[in-house]
């Protein structure tokens, strides 16, 4: 996986692909994905109550977006557009939406909360999960809105690299293939030395995701939960 080839040489890895369709496992899934960009070394940097509010915040209505696009009908969001560039993508024109900042206009992002509740996204669970944190960032001031929809942005604003977006519109391969395949796979990640801080978010997200499927269930002295042996 070598997502900054120029030649576009690379396996291909969306980890929206990896939430699983159960409602009740969903959520966990997503807010692991705001947890890489908003939370662990991005929240012990914020110094300051604004800024760990507005990390907050975005976490809180990213895993909505987030949802919403794993989850919204194919008619409205078709399966080859469920990637992180489509996130980014929503997130921006919610930034720019040309409504004013004033209560009665609605504010920053107000069309894209209206979207995210009216949307069927074809399980109770998922339409309250995603419901309720659209309610919650309408509760913010449409300027302090604004403000998170800025912050989520500013971290997630590496998926307008289109080698990336590319690389990562699609899966060629699943955290499933390494429980379940028939033959051991090596994978690679590979990524220019002077690109590490700014791609490692994805690695990130592709660890977390195997550590978390490795490790499912209960474990038992000396069981073997995976078929062939896997090396980090």
């Amino acid at each position: 996986f070598r997502p900054l080839d120029e030649k576009g040489d690379t396996a291909h890895y969306n980890p929206i692909h990896e939430i699983p369709h159960s409602p009740s496992e969903a959520f966990a899934w997503a807010d692991i994905i705001g947890e890489i960009f908003f939370g662990g070394d991005n929240a012990k940097s914020a110094n300051d109550g604004a800024t760990q509010y507005f990390n907050n915040t975005a976490r809180d209505i990213f895993a909505g977006v987030v949802l919403h696009v794993r989850f919204a009908p194919e008619e409205q969001i078709p399966w080859k557009e469920k990637n992180m560039a489509k996130v980014l993508d929503i997130f921006s024109m919610a930034s720019n939406e040309e409504e004013g900042d004033d209560e009665e206009s609605g504010g920053c992002g107000a069309a894209m909360l209206k979207e995210l509740r009216e949307t069927d996204h074809g399980n109770p669970l998922i339409n309250d999960l995603i419901t309720k944190a659209a309610n919650r960032s309408e509760t913010q001031t449409p300027k302090e809105r604004a403000s998170t929809y800025t912050t989520v942005f500013s971290k997630i604003s590496l998926f307008q690299d289109p080698l990336l977006a590319q690389a990562t519109a699609y899966s060629d391969f699943s955290v499933d293939d390494f429980i379940n395949g028939k033959n051991g796979i090596s994978l690679y990640l590979i990524v220019p030395y002077n690109h590490i801080k700014r791609i490692s978010p994805i690695f990130r997200m592709i660890i977390t995701f195997m550590i978390k499927k490795f490790s499912a269930g209960t474990t038992n002295a000396n069981e073997v939960k995976l078929k062939i042996p896997c090396l980090f």
